[in-house]
């Protein structure tokens, strides 16, 4: 049970704190999220094509490279149907290449792309 009068303040719209927090001031933007949570503003998800890998008020959401897609929010860019990332187990920051898949046929590709053309 938490004893004393101490009550806690919501963060602005789509911000986190962590547990533990004390004010305003440890407000932030998660990541696919951008804005100066810490000084009350809204934190603004990035636009679909565009990504913020990473926690915090610091840095603006960038466009993903190449091609590569992303939806509204995204913390990471994603791979066309069809293909995934060379490298598998790296935390991609939206900037990893992607290469077709190998070992699979068409049919079986076809089947697991979710409509994506």
């Amino acid at each position: 049970a938490v004893s004393g009068s101490a009550t806690c303040t919501a963060c602005p719209s789509n911000a986190v704190s962590l547990p533990g927090s004390t004010g305003l001031s440890s407000c932030f933007c998660p990541g696919g999220y951008t804005g100066d949570a810490g000084l009350g503003a809204s934190c603004v998800a990035c636009e679909a094509g565009m990504f913020k890998p990473f926690d915090g008020p610091d840095g603006a959401c960038v466009s993903c490279p190449g091609d590569l897609p992303s939806e509204e929010g995204a913390s990471s860019c994603m791979c066309q149907a069809g293909h995934s990332f060379i490298v598998p187990s790296l935390s991609c920051s939206g900037s990893c290449p992607c290469a077709p898949w190998v070992g699979l046929t068409e049919s079986t590709i076809s089947s697991n792309s979710e409509g994506s053309s």
